[in-house]
């Protein structure tokens, strides 16, 4: 019973694959026609691969005729290999003008998978090449994409390498050794290229020689400035080692946090999408701060001097800052402490600002019409005027009373004492005596009042302390 259900079951995996072969051979998909000088053992069916992976099958196999072009040229060769991939990945339907192909094998039964690359290797920058063009109608493989001979090749099978050890192929090579130069006699070029097919190797170095040589330019640029990047390496290996060492404790840090990491690159693509206005911004800044940097770098000169000068000074004003840092710390509890003598005084500063923007109008007033100057020289003036100064020292010129009378006499005639001044000696004494006493008789016959108080008698005083005045400063220039 077990018999007849595994052979139940191969028969229907054979089903299947007849199925699916005759599906991949009646669609109408991405084909490439590949000539090749050799391709023997290769079936329809097998894979196609690009870069290790599958993308598509062979869809048939077959021999060149005389009249159908398998060269570059457009030259027809008889008797090559014509092998159609169907590439059934969209994202690899689009063979380029530099595609090639490799028939390898994949086991040691012979089996084989066809290896393709749709491009070659391009530098940055360098134009991508048309893509492969397409047989014309009325040709064999009408509307497949046509991939000439010189771009393919096959590789050499491991157990036919083995086989030369066995009999009769040891005699048979060297059969073929000796009949060799008469062989190839007069088509040395014919034998390289289908040695240069034959040799992926070779190929391979063509192309990377051929790269090269377009590169020589570049190549010679990047000696020349590898050079130059070197040699401060050299010169600061130490430092160059101590990053490399730092870089492993940074990857380090890294994979234990490479959770938050994938996490960041989750998040990056809307990042970017808001960096973008501030990237344009920041473009815009770039334009316009370009002077300032072209005036900044011809001041770096200068600047470097500056800080190597100031490098002393840094280091003497490191024990005063750090002095600081301490005083500041000690200073923090008093300040905090002080916030509310602070907050009185903000409360005593707002109420005292209209007297004292009227005190600064005044002061401002004084300062511009010289009213300081002025006050100085009135108190100056003023000292000089009632003091005088001799040979014996300082002296007071003028007393001046502060009650209404200086001597209390008593003038004939009048009822009553009263009050007069005598700055003078007896004769002025005489004097004002006698007009005292006239002024006195008139004054109260008239009114019955005062001498003193009439506005005569005002006037008397005032002339009587005119002339002390007078002589004193008479006497005292006499003298």
């Amino acid at each position: 019973m077990r018999r007849i259900v595994l052979i139940g079951v191969a028969l229907a995996a054979v089903v299947a694959g007849f199925v699916a072969l005759a599906a991949d051979g009646d669609g109408d998909g991405y084909e490439v026609r590949a000539a090749f000088d050799n391709g023997a053992f290769l079936v329809p069916g097998e894979e196609v691969r690009i870069a290790g992976v599958r993308v598509g099958t062979v869809a048939d196999v077959d021999v060149s005729g005389t009249d159908e072009p398998v060269r570059e040229d457009g030259s027809a060769d008889p008797g090559k290999a014509i092998v159609v991939l169907r590439i059934d990945d969209p994202a690899f339907q689009d063979f380029r003008a530099d595609a090639s192909c490799l028939i390898r094998p994949q086991s040691l039964i012979g089996e084989k998978f066809v290896e393709c690359e749709p491009t070659g290797i391009r530098t940055a920058g360098d134009p991508l090449p048309p893509p492969l063009e397409e047989v014309p109608e009325g040709e064999p493989g009408e509307g497949q994409r046509f991939l000439p001979l010189e771009r393919n090749g096959k590789a050499v099978d491991l157990d036919l390498v083995n086989n030369i050890m066995d009999e009769p192929y040891p005699d048979r090579l060297r059969l073929i050794l000796n009949d060799l130069g008469a062989g190839l006699a007069a088509r040395g070029d014919e034998l390289a290229e289908v040695v240069e097919r034959a040799n992926p190797a070779l190929r391979r170095t063509n192309e990377v020689l051929a790269i090269l040589a377009r590169q020589n330019r570049r190549l010679a640029s990047l000696a020349r400035d590898g050079d130059r990047v070197l040699r401060p390496l050299a010169r600061d290996r130490d430092r160059v080692s101590g990053f490399i060492n730092e870089a492993e404790t940074v990857a380090a840090a890294s994979a234990e946090r490479s959770a938050d990491i994938e996490a960041g690159f989750e998040r990056l693509p809307g990042a970017l999408r808001e960096l973008r206005p501030t990237m344009a911004a920041l473009q815009g800044f770039a334009d316009q701060a370009t002077p300032v940097f072209a005036d900044l770098r011809a001041a770096a000169p200068s600047l470097t001097r500056a800080s190597t000068a100031l490098g002393p000074f840094s280091e003497a004003a490191t024990t005063s800052l750090v002095t600081l840092g301490d005083a500041a710390a000690e200073a923090q509890r008093p300040l905090i402490r002080s916030d509310p003598v602070i907050r009185q005084l903000r409360g005593l500063a707002r109420t005292s600002e209209p007297g004292a923007k009227n005190l600064a109008r005044l002061l401002r007033s004084l300062r511009r019409t010289q009213g300081f100057d002025y006050l100085t020289e009135l108190i100056f003036n003023t000292t000089g005027s009632v003091n005088a100064f001799d040979s014996f020292g300082h002296f007071t010129r003028v007393t001046l009373p502060n009650n209404n009378c200086v001597d209390y006499t008593t003038i004939p005639g009048q009822q009553g004492g009263s009050c007069d001044a005598r700055f003078g000696g007896a004769k002025a004494a005489t004097a004002t005596a006698a007009e005292a006493s006239t002024a006195g008789s008139a004054s109260a016959e008239g009114s019955g009042g005062s001498a003193a108080a009439t506005p005569a008698g005002r006037a008397r005083d005032a002339r009587a302390l005119l002339g002390y005045l007078v002589g004193d400063a008479a006497g005292e220039e006499g003298s």
